[in-house]
This record gives structure tokens, sequence and C-alpha cells, in this order.
């Protein structure tokens, strides 16, 4: 079934408005370029951090962007991500926490900052943090706290050593597989083999905070610098491999008007690109 029949319209007669049209597109998008302060890189080509969040409650995008506004030259990119009811959060931040430091210094700093926004209660505290403790420094305190009394039943220093690393082990792999992340209580340990007098050894010493940091990974800026080149050739190539192929396909004037066109769009796609990543920080 024919839908046009005939069609014949004059393009030749239209191509001063088409010209100007290609003309206007290279001066808004020059204009744009102008005014946000060139192209909008991602992290992935400038360098920075992202980060992987998960909290107890709904998380507040608004506080997230706010508390970690002034650790970033510019706004983070804060989006939730997997389902809604595992208030999982990804951010993306063009600055490398910790940068000049050692990766657990960035950490802290990065603890800090979020403590400070969500969990002010524990800001100041001399506690720990359960939710974001690591396995080294939760079997030190258990050995040297010694909840179960170990060392009273004429324990080797071998076997207790053991004993709270894999307790401390079995607690972390309660908090990250059953709890995802994250556990509401610390009486939630018993079902992963606690026994009270550990649960409240622990209470007197740590607390459950409401969000945990899941992951932290950081791409530096020489990365960022050959992923740009690399990109920049890969798009200056496709553009090449078009025009010949309409040059050989058709004729050779197909193919330069067709670069034309992709010149003449280009900068207003970039624009426009800036101008969605920018909406939805």
């Amino acid at each position: 079934m024919e839908i046009f029949k005939q069609v014949s319209i004059d393009w030749l007669s239209k191509k001063w408005w088409f010209f100007g049209l290609s003309w206007a597109l290279i001066v808004l998008g020059a204009i744009g370029y102008v005014v946000r302060q060139g192209l909008a890189y991602g992290i992935d080509f400038t360098g920075g951090t992202v980060i992987y969040l998960k909290f107890k409650e709904t998380p507040d995008l608004d506080l997230i962007r706010k508390s970690l506004k002034s650790e970033s030259a510019t706004p983070p990119l804060i989006q939730r991500y997997d389902l809604p009811a595992k208030n999982t959060v990804q951010i993306r931040m063009q600055t490398v926490f910790g940068a000049g430091q050692d990766i657990e210094s960035g950490h802290r700093e990065l603890l800090t900052v979020l403590r400070k926004a969500f969990d002010p209660e524990h800001a100041g505290s001399n506690k720990t943090d359960f939710n974001n403790v690591g396995l080294d420094a939760l079997s030190k305190f258990l050995l040297g706290a010694d909840p179960d009394n170990l060392k009273a039943q004429n324990k080797t220093t071998s076997e207790i050593d053991s004993y709270y690393h894999n307790l401390a082990q079995s607690l972390l792999d309660h908090r990250n597989k059953a709890g995802e992340g994250l556990v509401k209580s610390l009486g939630e340990l018993r079902a992963a083999g606690a026994s009270s007098a550990v649960v409240a050894r622990l209470d007197a010493d740590y607390f459950a905070g409401p969000f945990a940091v899941k992951g932290v990974e950081s791409v530096g800026a020489v990365v960022g610098s050959d992923l740009r080149r690399r990109a920049a050739l890969a798009v200056g190539l496709s553009f090449l491999g078009m025009l010949v192929y309409i040059g050989f396909r058709f004729k050779p004037i197909y193919g330069v008007a067709a670069w034309w066109r992709c010149f003449t769009t280009s900068p207003l796609l970039w624009g426009f690109l800036r101008s969605r990543r920018r909406r939805y920080r």
C-alpha cells in the first residue's frame, strides 16, 4: 500500500533555507559552548569518584547533594538504582576523595561528610559505626575485648585469634548478605551466631548507622585524559568513514554534504546533552 504517491519536492529551490538553518545551529552550538564553559565531560573523561550508598530509610537526594556540594568543583550527579525498596544511591563526583592521601583517609573523609548530614547524633561520637567497619578493625576489637571470655577457658592464642576472626567474618557476612550492606540494629547479629555477651559488648562501643558506603571507585585524571583522546579519535574516524562510504556509494559531493550536516548539528547535540545532564543532577 502506498501512502504517498507521486511526491515531487523541489529541494534545491529551498537550499538557502537549509543553509540558514545550518548556520543557525552552528551559532546556537557556539553560544551554548561559551555560556556553559565548554563541553560536559563525565567523570570517566575528567577523573572523579563514583560512590555507592545504601540507606535504612528512603534517602533525601537533595540533602546528599547539599552535603557533598562543597566537596566537588561541579554539582554531583546523584541517582537511585536497583529496586526502590533497597534505598540504594549512586553518586558521581568530579572530585577524587582523599586525593593525595591513602584510600582509608579518603574513605574516612567521605564518612565524616555524610555523618554530619545524616547522623549528626553520632558525628562527634567515639563509637564506631558497625555498618561501615571492616574485617580487620572488628576482629581486633573482639580479640581485645574478649566478650566470650575465652582467655579464662585456657584457650591458646591461636585458637582465640581464629575464633574471633571467624566470628567477625560471620557478623560482616550477615550484614552484607542478609542486610544487603547494613543492619538496622546490633541485636540482629544474634542471627549470625553472636552471643548475648558479644552483642552487649558491641552495643557499648558500636552503633548501627543509618547508611553504609557499599563501594567507592576513583578515576584518575590521567586515565580521563586518555579516554578523551580516544573518544575524539573514534568520533573523527567515524565521520571520515561515513564520508568515504557515502561518497563511494553515491557521489563524492554527497559525502561532503553528509559530513557538513554532521558538523553543523554536532554543536547543538553537545549542548542538548549537556542541558539534559544538568537537568538530572
